[in-house]
């Protein structure tokens, strides 16, 4: 049920009960003397009362039309069953086709910009049925950047190899050799670690230094045989691939900006060409923006361009307070709507264990097994809906996209309600809301009142939903937005490469 429908049907049929009592106790009562017994008597009693969906009606209808009838089964106990059993089957329905697809589209969302490991549930799942996680996991393709050390690595495979002259210098004597390179041990390991083969890189460096012509006539016989690449050429060559790390030449202005000054899929085996080309779709749309240029050498100023990123400037609003307060709004109300449904689900199970009359009709105990078994399949979609729900509203930086996310989760928690409105009849719904609440004891709390017990609820609500907005957006958001930076700008403090190949080090 909705918040604000469930409790004020609840409140209004409580106070009508109350306010008939006290009528007839005291001809003199006043509105803060019923406002008084009202809160009495909410400490005294769990209150189940009628409300607008299809499980309420199924729970107080049943039994009234089977004392009314005296018969088990009337064509309204088959219509409130049926009622029952086609909501139950299209929010169960909408939530397995969307509950998994916001799952795998979470993951995919995450797992494509930066490596993040396994899922919660895969871990989950592994630990349930015994299996061990594998100490060591090859890199696949998808993760546009990985962990390096206290940063993130987001340059191409093949780059993040040759920055590593340890890794193809395997003795150390300052030659990378092809018997190296060959070495299959050392060869499997470089492409699980890093997903490149590392003789294919070998002999594209060969050919590369063979076939320029600033080295003409000027190789070792190692290299022109195709044997060895000793230091001093590879220091010389890859300044050119690591220019590749940039990926798009519209960076240039940016360049120049930072004080660095294409042929790069020649250069680098075909792992670049699928990084380049999953960094440009994950970067989005390119947007300009005009800046002046100062020379190092003291030349006019110039007018250049540097490149704006439309995913790297949506996930820096993340930053915002603006959109801080926005995402908390929406999860705060899909919180309380969440919480307000665990609230009834609660009381039919408490409903379930006392089970007292409804309406002076007594409760057959299939009816009791029906609503019981009806309840735990509620349960368990709340649980889907509370996790999927979360996730899909966190998803996105789109403020429009968001409040159509919000709108789609109450369309599926709403579906009862919808279909009580559309379905049932006039007389049928005056009958049922008529209905007076069902009233089971409660143990009053010894410490605070019922007041004080709901002012203690909304704070963990507003307390809850700021820990999820914060959590999300520093944790999640922020290494998303640090990553983007780095693979579409190559830029931050987080970055491998903008802080390693700074000015200083193409300078050198």
């Amino acid at each position: 049920p909705s918040a604000g429908g469930a409790g004020a049907m609840v409140f209004a049929k409580l106070g009508s009960h109350i306010s008939r009592q006290h009528s007839q106790e005291s001809p003199m009562n006043s509105t803060p003397t019923r406002g008084h017994a009202l809160i009495k008597e909410m400490e005294k009693y769990y209150i189940l009362s009628p409300v607008e969906n299809i499980y309420s009606y199924h729970l107080f209808m049943v039994p009234i039309e089977q004392n009314r009838t005296g018969k088990r089964c009337t064509w309204i106990v088959v219509f409130a069953s049926l009622l029952v059993t086609v909501n139950l089957l299209m929010q169960f329905s909408l939530l397995a086709i969307v509950g998994p697809y916001v799952l795998q589209k979470n993951v995919n969302i995450i797992s494509s910009i930066r490596h993040q490991g396994e899922a919660p549930w895969e871990r989950w799942v592994n630990y349930v049925s015994g299996a061990e996680a594998s100490e060591e996991k090859c890199r696949d393709s998808r993760s546009l950047c990985y962990p390096s050390g206290d940063r993130i690595s987001c340059a191409p495979p093949s780059i993040q190899v040759l920055e590593d002259w340890n890794l193809l210098d395997t003795n150390g004597d300052g030659v990378w050799s092809r018997s190296e390179a060959e070495e299959q041990k050392h060869r499997a390991r470089i492409q699980c670690h890093h997903n490149v083969d590392i003789l294919v890189l070998f002999d594209d460096i060969i050919t590369d230094l063979k076939e320029h012509p600033r080295l003409h006539n000027r190789l070792h016989s190692n290299l022109t045989q195709g044997l060895a690449v000793h230091r001093a050429y590879f220091d010389w060559y890859i300044g050119e691939p690591m220019m590749c790390m940039y990926g798009d030449q519209d960076m240039c202005g940016a360049l120049f900006a930072r004080g660095v000054f294409d042929g790069c899929e020649d250069l680098l085996p075909s792992t670049f060409r699928v990084w380049k080309v999953t960094s440009l779709e994950k970067c989005g749309q390119k947007s300009f923006e005009p800046f002046m240029y100062d020379p190092p050498d003291h030349s006019p100023r110039q007018w250049m361009l540097s490149v704006l990123y439309d995913q790297q400037e949506e996930y820096s609003k993340s930053r915002s307070l603006a959109f801080r307060v926005f995402l908390a709004v929406l999860m705060f109300t899909f919180f309380a709507t969440m919480l307000e449904e665990a609230n009834a689900i609660f009381l039919v199970f408490k409903w379930v264990y006392v089970c007292p009359d409804i309406d002076d009709a007594p409760v057959h105990m299939s009816h009791r097994g029906a609503v019981l078994f009806v309840n735990l399949i509620r349960s368990s979609l709340f649980l889907l809906l509370f996790y999927s729900g979360a996730i899909f509203l966190t998803e996105d930086t789109r403020y429009l996209h968001l409040i159509f996310d919000a709108l789609s989760l109450v369309f599926i928690i709403n579906i009862d309600e919808i279909l009580y409105a559309s379905l049932l009849r006039k007389q049928m719904k005056q009958e049922f809301e008529e209905l007076p609440p069902v009233m089971m004891k409660r143990k009053a709390s010894q410490f605070m009142n019922i007041m004080a017990l709901e002012l203690l609820r909304l704070s963990g609500l507003i307390l809850f939903t700021i820990l999820v907005a914060y959590s999300h957006v520093t944790g999640t958001m922020e290494t998303l937005r640090e990553a983007l930076q780095c693979v579409c700008s190559v830029d931050g403090p987080q970055c491998h490469e903008a802080v390693t190949y700074s000015s200083a080090w193409w300078e050198h």
